[in-house]
């Protein structure tokens, strides 16, 4: 399955963050901060692939997705962003 949209991403986050009141260009910040994440993420998972397993760039290439990870779930922490807090639209099926 291939991941979403870095555009849909973002406009669920920010769905998220006005559905909880949370709309202050502080939390919209750290939404996009996130994007940017994603963004390298990605392109990092391409490297990654594209490198020997083992070697040296290879390594580099996954300790920086480590690092990046890390940054991605310390902004959904701090934007209280959990599977089990989803607000969901009252059409929605569960």
């Amino acid at each position: 399955m291939a991941k979403p949209a870095i555009s849909k991403i973002k406009a669920s986050m920010l769905e998220q963050l006005e559905k909880k009141g949370g709309t202050s260009p502080f939390f919209t910040s750290l939404v996009e901060d996130y994007c940017n994440w994603e963004k390298l993420e990605r392109k990092l998972w391409t490297m990654l692939n594209n490198y020997p397993e083992g070697s040296d760039e290879w390594n580099k290439a996954q300790k920086n997705l480590q690092i990046v990870s890390n940054r991605k779930l310390c902004i959904l922490s701090k934007l209280d962003f959990k599977t089990t807090n989803v607000i969901a639209d009252d059409d929605e099926e569960l």
